[in-house]
């Protein structure tokens, strides 16, 4: 799997998940797994993808960097 993980602010959270739900439309994915939790400096957002581009699209559209992946 390839995992991202992205901060976004509490006062952004809406308008940033309508953005990540049309970049997921426009380029016909959607993750195999999406979690967030909140956490002291916002609101962490966790994704799984099966195909490493596209992993790589969400993180230059929504920046932060990709978890090391497990051997």
């Amino acid at each position: 799997m390839n995992i991202v993980e992205i901060m976004v602010s509490v006062a952004e959270f809406g308008e940033a998940l309508g953005a990540m739900r049309s970049w997921l439309d426009k380029n016909k994915s959607g993750p195999v797994k999406f979690e967030t939790a909140s956490e002291p400096t916002g609101i962490r957002v966790r994704l799984e993808f099966d195909q490493r581009g596209l992993a790589e699209g969400f993180l230059q559209r929504f920046g932060e960097t990709p978890l090391p992946q497990a051997a």
